[in-house]
């Protein structure tokens, strides 16, 4: 995630294309477990808080994550479900050896 701070708050976010995440086995595996549970702000808060994508897009677009961001208000935010559908989450073995 430190990586992605240089990026915070950038005002033309829209003009991301693409956000590869370098994740875990695990974390790879759970999203992909909660994605049919991913509805935008309709979203149990239990399936958000294992979806990367939606984690990222709000980190990269507030500067921070915290639990306020996880609650109806938060996920009402169009841009972070918009900037979420650029993010990728791709398996990094090293990451998972690490781990």
């Amino acid at each position: 995630m430190a990586a992605l701070m240089p990026l915070v708050n950038d005002p033309d976010a829209e003009a991301i294309d693409e956000v590869i995440v370098h994740a875990s086995l695990y974390t790879v595996l759970t999203g992909h477990g909660c994605v049919e549970y991913i509805r935008g702000p309709g979203t149990p808060v239990g399936a958000l808080v294992l979806w990367i994508p939606y984690l990222v897009a709000t980190a990269l677009l507030t500067g921070d994550l915290s639990p306020a961001d996880l609650t109806p208000d938060g996920m009402r935010d169009p841009r972070r479900w918009a900037l979420a559908e650029r993010v990728r989450v791709v398996h990094d073995p090293d990451v998972t050896r690490a781990s």
